[in-house]
């Protein structure tokens, strides 16, 4: 017993920084993730915040003092997209669902916490999902919300090395299904969430959230496409195809591309492969054997590690393999195509140096200085837009759309 109460107790109270990831699930293909409210202000002016997955955090944790909200980019690593600081939780994470439901509309109402003039729980009636009696609508109200000033990511490998800012959380993991975590004050993860959220120079100084009514139409912000009508705007063989398909098209295209993208001049007849030996892209001519790998959210795979080395071998080594037995004195050359947002660390993989990353962000510059009269050419240029993004906004653009329609609707 410490101070009349067991130690159990204070475990209890122990403040927390709470990391959610936002903006993934099955949930978001029909609904709006009742997390969109996270980057928006009410009509009053004021920020919520809503803990995925369910707007209830377990009965134990009832000393979050910060909120930080993250994106995936890999089994290791997030990205931060604010922080959430000066909060007041709504409710009482003890309570039953279906109390915190009507305790949860009575605050909404009281408060007239109202999107463009809809009440909140208005809004999320139209959701598919939508359990009128048990859902929870709001975890906290926040002070402030701020933006970071450039990129911050944090991770759980000693080996990523991001040239943005990158801080370490040693002696932790991101749990794969989880959609949040939670730090306590005497773990080492906590003591770096904290500087990060302190260090005034990686933030900005003010809230820059918006009210809907601040927000111009967004239906055209979003370039349409075909791949987003059949939801393979994120397919790598959807790409690679439509790379074979335009540069194997049109010959003048190909040689452009050859020089102006690969840095290669082109000799003679040429031929470009798919999935030969699962090359994404074989580029082959008189003069050139060409290795192409397109990733969009995946990373290197296909891994064996070699006991007696210190690099991991991968596919990257396989396809450098094919390219030596088949090169016949010709130039060997190795790429990868890599969304500008996915970033992807070579160093610890077998031959890797021989590869060289080329955005996506080049690749759409490319195509668009070049015009087609293929009549899928306009949507094959708004694919590789979505992809030349130094982030990945896709999942938050389309909540925001469905947000407003649904405003809209209801109104």
């Amino acid at each position: 017993m410490l101070g009349g109460r067991p130690h159990w107790a204070l475990l209890e109270d122990m403040k927390e920084i709470l990391l959610n990831r936002m903006y993934v699930g099955r949930f978001l293909e029909n609904n709006i993730g009742h997390e969109v409210i996270n980057l928006f202000k009410d009509d009053n002016g004021s920020n919520y915040i809503y803990i995925n997955p369910y707007g209830q955090l377990d009965k134990k944790h009832n000393e979050i003092e910060s909120i930080i909200l993250v994106r995936g980019i890999n089994a290791t690593t997030v990205e931060i997209i604010a922080k959430a600081v000066g909060l007041i939780p709504i409710l009482d994470n003890a309570l039953p669902r279906d109390t915190a439901n009507k305790i949860q509309r009575d605050y909404i109402r009281e408060n007239k916490v109202t999107y463009d003039g809809v009440l909140l729980d208005d809004i999320y009636y139209q959701n598919e999902s939508t359990n009128e009696v048990t859902t929870v609508y709001i975890s906290f109200k926040a002070e402030n919300i701020f933006y970071p000033k450039q990129k911050i990511y944090l991770t759980t490998d000693e080996k990523t090395n991001f040239a943005e800012k990158s801080f370490l959380l040693s002696e932790t993991t991101f749990p794969k299904q989880a959609l949040h975590w939670t730090y306590s004050v005497d773990s080492k993860a906590y003591s770096v969430l904290s500087s990060v959220i302190q260090d005034s120079a990686l933030w900005e100084n003010k809230n820059k959230t918006q009210r809907i009514s601040e927000i111009s139409e967004t239906s055209s912000q979003r370039d349409f496409n075909f791949l987003k009508l059949i939801r393979k705007e994120y397919d790598e063989l959807c790409y690679s195809n439509m790379f074979h398909y335009f540069l194997s098209e049109d010959k003048e295209l190909f040689k452009d591309f050859m020089s102006d993208v690969l840095g290669l001049s082109t000799k003679g007849k040429y031929s470009i492969q798919r999935e030969t030996e699962h090359i994404d892209l074989l580029i082959q001519d008189d003069k050139n054997i060409v290795v192409i790998e397109n990733k969009i959210k995946s990373g290197i795979n296909g891994l064996r590690h070699d006991i007696y080395g210190d690099l991991v071998q991968s596919q990257l080594l396989d396809y450098h393999k094919y390219a030596d037995e088949h090169a016949r004195n010709r130039k060997e050359s190795f790429y990868i195509f890599v969304p500008n947002y996915n970033r992807i660390d070579l160093r610890n993989y077998e031959k890797s140096e021989d590869y060289k990353i080329i955005n996506y962000s080049v690749l759409y510059d490319f195509f668009s200085k070049h015009k087609s009269e293929n009549k899928y050419y306009d949507d094959f240029l708004s694919a590789l837009k979505i992809h030349a993004k130094e982030i990945d906004n896709s999942n938050f653009e389309i909540m925001q759309e469905r947000f407003i329609e649904t405003i809209n609707s209801v109104k």
